[in-house]
């Protein structure tokens, strides 16, 4: 009698949790049946932290971006002014192996890290510059992500 009640007690819990699924249990909308393969879903990794610490107008750095493959590059960005009242402002710019600029903007504070979609870009060699547009001292830091490939400073 007590072995029916436990097997009893089972099977009701199972059925109701049965109609129960998890978001991350859910099957993946991947089409098996597509031209893109198992091999383009790359896993994005992030490299840095870059320091941003510009104390006067034209105060620069880079990274060095090796693209392996095409993808998304992506900077994930905090700075902001250290005195009171002086904000940051740095432009950005993406530029690609012949010098051109691919991507750019002016970003100013960024109090919690930001994440900036600077394209999906072919494989190749790529530089990504900050140059501060005030004489404000700023402190900040800065990832770039990338699905393959390495980045350098």
């Amino acid at each position: 009698m007590m072995l029916r009640k436990v097997l009893l007690s089972i099977l009701t819990l199972g059925l109701a949790f049965s109609s129960f699924t998890p978001s991350f249990a859910t099957e993946s909308k991947i089409n098996r049946n597509s031209s893109e393969s198992i091999e383009k879903l790359a896993i994005y990794k992030k490299w840095g932290p870059y320091l941003v610490r510009p104390t006067t107008t034209g105060d620069n750095d880079e990274v060095n971006i090796s693209l392996h493959e095409e993808g998304y590059i992506s900077l994930h960005l905090k700075q902001q002014g250290i005195h009171s009242g002086q904000k940051a402002k740095t432009l950005w710019t993406l530029t690609n192996t012949y010098g051109d600029v691919v991507w750019d903007k002016i970003i100013g504070e960024v109090n919690t890290e930001t994440i900036y979609n600077l394209g999906y870009r072919e494989a190749g060699k790529y530089k990504l510059t900050w140059y501060s547009m005030t004489n404000n001292k700023t402190e900040g830091g800065f990832y770039v992500e990338i699905p393959v490939g390495e980045v350098s400073q």
